[in-house]
């Protein structure tokens, strides 16, 4: 069994739980808010994730729990807390039932997560893929709780917590008197409870919890997750000394450790923003590649294939990402009537092709090929072999005329374009954009007052091209839809992405109507003088 909630709670911190206990039990039976002594329990729970905490960097805190014969899988988001209210997703899935409470200390917890059917089970294998879990610490908590009611619907509970972490640093012992006011899974109204809230506080003389429970069991073994950095791989530091090399090394590493930091999210699926800053970092390496290429090894020039087959595969979900968000939009006014039941329809269908694409994401991330992709890659960047002489070259020299050229390609490939050129001829011209943009970016350490505002002008042109070319791959995919279901889709799911596809031709032609005016600002005076 699996249920996916989000919980709102407010969590406190008392020198004295049983004073807390007290004032809950004296509570003025007559009053419009009730509160009821539920029972208490003793519960354990071991804390889960991977050697280079992909849990933690998918947004989530893993945890089992054992209470009273029952083994539950939780997945919860990681959230600061804001005046002691924390909101987080949390994913529960009953694993199976233990005989006895002391059998969690012979279990393999990682083994039992894994395996687990349902919903947590599946999502910590998407984001873990072949990395196996490791217990990070345990907690052993008393816990006694209160139902709160009004007006006979239950719409909270409080449950007074006291836990200690056992088999810590004894230099980082914790234990916690906490106090947690969870709002009922059918009310989401924080006002029902906020003056109940106030009025335990300031009687029972409580303190906003400055720790959650995950992030005390991590200071009780001083462990300490982090995000992965360019500096991992190398040096990044950039000064006005740096030479094409050290300038190329950099931009490699800074960008292979942001691809690995989205990877988790990536694998997940369920943001949208992780694909999309997953994509973005490889962008960036495949343009470092290509930019600098005279500058290294050539064996690195071979990588640049290998994560455009990853790029393809990410922009598959990507543009799904994209379509779903727009069709959403478009259905989304009040007014919207038919409109709105056509894109309901498209965006659902789109929904169901994203969770193919998905997998066969995953399927990429798991293979030995991508494996040996990441290896490969993080070995070139901890031991860089010589590269050309011309990679001596002081880098606030040599850039300018780098980009000047890459410049004068795009003006080349845009002064072309006509409003009846082709859509292709249009997505080169991005292509070229884009490339352009992230060649500014590297530079931006060197001279960043310039660049920034090269910067802002080069974005609004991207975004032009970006927005026609978003609505040309959903043309392309919505026809390659509609054109593999005329016997397997209903009709009227057929007439919705007809109607959706009209929609998209108008937009392409909208998107496109911007592009004169920016791109004249693109080869203005400003831009020549700058470079």
């Amino acid at each position: 069994m699996t249920n996916k909630l989000r919980e709102i709670e407010w969590q406190f911190d008392a020198d004295d739980i049983n004073t807390v206990a007290a004032w809950l039990l004296a509570y003025p039976s007559d009053a419009l808010l009730k509160v009821k002594r539920k029972g208490e329990r003793r519960q354990v729970d071991i804390y889960l994730d991977t050697k280079d905490w992909r849990m933690w960097r998918a947004g989530y805190g893993l945890r089992v729990r054992y209470s009273a014969g029952h083994i539950e899988a939780t997945m919860k988001s990681i959230a600061a807390a804001v005046d002691g209210l924390r909101q987080r997703v949390e994913i529960n899935e009953t694993i199976a039932l233990a005989t006895a409470d002391a059998e969690y200390s012979t279990m393999a917890h990682g083994a039992l997560v894994l395996d687990a059917p349902g919903d947590v089970g599946a999502r910590v294998r998407r984001i873990t893929g072949k990395h196996p879990l490791r217990v990070l610490f345990e907690t052993h908590t008393h816990r006694t709780a209160y139902t709160l009611t009004l007006k006979n619907r239950t719409v909270g509970e409080v449950d007074l917590d006291d836990t200690t972490f056992p088999g810590g640093n004894a230099d980082h012992a914790v234990a916690l008197q906490r106090i947690e006011i969870e709002l009922a899974g059918e009310s989401q109204d924080v006002a029902e409870l906020g003056e109940f809230v106030k009025q335990i506080v300031k009687e029972c003389d409580l303190r906003d919890a400055k720790l959650s429970k995950f992030e005390a069991g991590l200071m009780s073994r001083a462990l300490k997750p982090r995000r992965i950095k360019g500096a991992d791989f190398g040096k990044t530091a950039i000064d006005a000394h740096a030479t094409m090399a050290d300038l190329a090394w950099s931009v490699l590493r800074r960008n292979y450790a942001a691809m690995l930091a989205h990877e988790p999210g990536a694998r997940l699926g369920e943001v949208a923003e992780e694909i999309h800053l997953m994509r973005v970092a490889i962008r960036r390496l495949r343009a470092a590649l290509s930019l600098f290429r005279d500058v290294l090894p050539h064996r690195l020039g071979l990588l640049r294939a290998e994560l455009g087959w990853i790029a393809g595969e990410l922009g598959a979900v990507r543009d799904l990402d994209v379509m779903v968000e727009q069709v959403t939009a478009w259905g989304a006014p009040a007014d919207a009537g038919a409109a709105a039941r056509d894109c309901f329809t498209v965006a659902t269908v789109l929904t169901a092709t994203r969770a193919d694409e998905q997998g066969r994401l995953l399927a990429m991330l798991d293979s030995e090929r991508y494996e040996k992709l990441l290896a490969d890659f993080a070995h070139l960047l901890r031991k860089p072999p010589a590269g050309p002489g011309c990679a001596d070259a002081p880098a606030r020299e040599a850039m300018p005329e780098l980009l000047a050229k890459l410049y004068r390609k795009t003006l080349k490939l845009g002064s072309k374009l006509q409003p009846d050129s082709p859509a292709p001829d249009y997505h080169q011209c991005r292509i070229r954009v884009k490339r352009l943009r992230y060649g500014l970016e590297f530079m931006k350490p060197l001279s960043p007052k310039p660049m920034k505002a090269l910067l802002v002008g080069i974005a609004e042109l991207q975004d032009k091209l970006g927005a026609f070319q978003d609505a040309q791959t959903a043309l392309h995919r919505l026809r390659a839809i509609s054109n593999a279901g005329q016997k397997s889709l209903p009709h009227a799911t057929l007439e919705a992405i007809a109607t959706v596809t009209q929609r998209y031709e108008s937009h392409a032609a909208s998107c496109l109507s911007h592009f004169p005016k920016t791109y004249r600002r693109f080869k203005g005076k400003k831009w020549k003088h700058m470079l």
